[in-house]
């Protein structure tokens, strides 16, 4: 007799649309564009930055965007890249004279030139009907009113906590043994 599989998440049935991410936050808010008349790309945009703020170890504004845009209209599939570039500043000689051989591992001084929200302005801009600042609003609440953290991403804080500490990012607010609230980022700076 074989055991039956259990799903770990719930399915979320819908009628008009259909919204994933792995941040059941970021699902609700990319769901409820859909609800309130925008697009698929309103939608993807709304999630992707709702994920930059619920999944910030695997996502964030400092990262690249390579998407398929399948344009119903036409029948035409589009690629939009946003992969960024170094800094304009970021000589060899600026990090030589930081003490550095290679690029840093970790930290501030590894990061691209964001290109993620420049894609999601060109994404916007062609197929969008929603304004981004529409789009972004409730990312931005929860950014700066917190929000729970799922055991998941609060495990990946408290695993890392010394490395966080280290760049001075972000502050963790302790509401049980069990959860956390991300409160706020921080200056991040060396």
């Amino acid at each position: 007799m074989s055991t039956p599989l259990v799903d770990s998440h719930s399915s979320v049935l819908t009628q008009n649309g259909l919204v994933c991410s792995a941040s059941p936050l970021a699902g609700a808010i990319g769901s409820g564009v859909l609800r309130d008349g925008g697009n698929a790309f309103d939608a993807a945009v709304a999630v992707a930055a709702a994920e930059c703020v619920t999944l910030p170890p695997m996502c964030g504004i400092g990262g690249e965007v390579f998407a398929l845009c399948y344009e119903a209209k036409t029948g035409r599939l589009y690629g939009v890249s946003g992969s960024g570039r170094a800094p304009w500043g970021a000589s060899r000689e600026y990090f030589i004279e930081r003490g550095y051989s290679k690029m840093p591992a970790d930290g501030p001084l590894t990061a691209a030139v964001p290109g993620e929200i420049n894609a999601w302005k060109a994404i916007l801009d062609r197929w969008g009907t929603r304004k981004i600042d529409q789009l972004l609003a409730p990312s931005i609440a929860m950014a700066a009113n917190g929000f729970p953290l799922p055991k998941g991403i609060a495990s990946y804080f408290t695993n890392h906590l010394e490395k966080l500490k280290k760049f001075g990012c972000i502050t963790l607010v302790k509401h049980s043994l069990k959860n956390f609230l991300f409160r706020k980022f921080l200056k991040c700076g060396t």
